[in-house]
């Protein structure tokens, strides 16, 4: 599996360990979760992740050659697409799935620092094949190939 210097600098073993929900609340629209914080400052509710990628310009560029941009590039046009009005200017940041081994990728607007809120752009749980560039950075039990596969 290829991957950029952003997702080979990153820790997913420790990303996967800090859940989001001690700072923020998930709430749901007609076409979208959403992280909204209450009573915290801008710096706080930021800290609840790790800066992924700049824009979406800097996502699609690293989407040629890294699978999981790509993959998360895909549910982040999806998410766009199903919701005209999110506009531009995204950061995209990566923070641990509550509960589960994995990732969320959001969208924080950022014009937006009064009441911040920030969009859930991907989810991802893990399943790492021995022998690939993550197998040292994440532990767990072995998945084996489905035998209908």
């Amino acid at each position: 599996m290829p991957l950029c210097e952003i997702c080979l600098g990153l820790d997913f073993a420790t990303i996967s360990q800090t859940g989001v929900k001690k700072f923020l609340r998930l709430d749901e629209g007609p076409n979208l979760k959403y992280y909204g914080a209450r009573d915290i400052d801008l710096d706080t509710f930021r800290n609840a992740f790790i800066r992924y990628h700049d824009t979406l310009d800097s996502l699609h560029a690293s989407a040629k050659s890294c699978d999981i941009c790509r993959l998360v590039q895909i549910s982040v046009e999806t998410v766009f697409r199903k919701n005209p009005n999110l506009g531009s200017g995204y950061e995209f940041w990566i923070g641990g799935r509550e509960g589960s081994d994995g990732f969320e990728i959001v969208g924080f607007a950022e014009s937006r620092t009064a009441n911040p809120i920030c969009s859930l752009m991907a989810a991802f749980g893990f399943c790492v094949e021995r022998g690939s560039q993550l197998d040292h950075m994440i532990d767990g039990r072995v998945v084996s190939p489905s035998p209908s596969s």
